[in-house]
């Protein structure tokens, strides 16, 4: 077993945030993939994935540059390597919902909201957010941090939606919920992180244009199985 971790980022001089990640990863023996000034996240997802000739067993992490993972190395990876072999497993992250309404704003309390991580500029200044039960099934999840084994990512289309008009947004509930819809479950679990990052590109043209789309080409609202 392998783990690979594609991290997108804006420019080779990393932020410290992103080269303490870089650290962190690579002393578990991660392979890191740092994806410099890309065009599109679906593209660099998809065609990284795909350069890795990757075996069944492999774990495969998504994650933003502007995240600090707070556990011991070892503690992190025996969660990881955990969650994603669960029976069935799809996509495992740190937040999410269980449900997702008409609005498909994954965050708003009505969606059955789960997970938890920190935010904040720092380790001094982080606040906890919580959002609701832990190691626990959800329709989507927020791509901060998203895993998945190799043969299940497999079996996802990767590609952006062609009615997406940006290349940044939403990749993450289209991703997850596309794993839904071929028969896995998806994951919260306790992998506890601080995200520097306050969500401030939610507000932009293109973010507002995929969630219509992704409203339009999905029928919401839906409810995960058996809940």
């Amino acid at each position: 077993m392998k783990i690979y971790a594609f991290i997108p980022t804006r420019s080779s001089n990393l932020r410290p945030i992103t080269k303490d990640l870089v650290t962190y990863l690579s002393s578990l023996d991660v392979d890191v993939k740092l994806l410099i000034n890309q065009k599109s996240i679906f593209e660099a997802y998809e065609q990284g994935f795909k350069s890795l000739n990757a075996s069944d067993d492999d774990i495969i992490i998504f994650c933003h540059d502007d995240i600090d993972i707070i556990m011991s190395p070892d503690e992190f990876k025996r969660e990881l390597v955990e969650a994603v072999n669960k029976k069935n497993a799809g996509f495992v992250g740190v937040a999410g919902a269980a449900k997702l309404s008409k609005q498909c704003v994954w965050w708003q309390p009505e969606n059955k909201l789960r997970g938890f991580s920190f935010h904040g500029a720092s380790r001094k200044e982080m606040y906890p957010t919580y959002f609701g039960t832990l190691h626990a099934r959800v329709l989507v999840l927020d791509g901060l941090f998203l895993a998945i084994k190799a043969s299940a990512l497999n079996k996802i289309d990767m590609k952006k939606p062609d009615k997406f008009k940006g290349e940044w947004d939403f990749y993450d509930l289209e991703y997850t919920l596309r794993a839904y819809e071929a028969g896995f479950d998806n994951w919260v679990t306790p992998i506890i992180l601080r995200h520097e990052s306050p969500g401030e590109l939610v507000g932009r043209d293109s973010w507002h244009q995929n969630r219509q789309v992704f409203a339009n080409i999905h029928m919401f609202p839906m409810e995960i199985r058996d809940e």
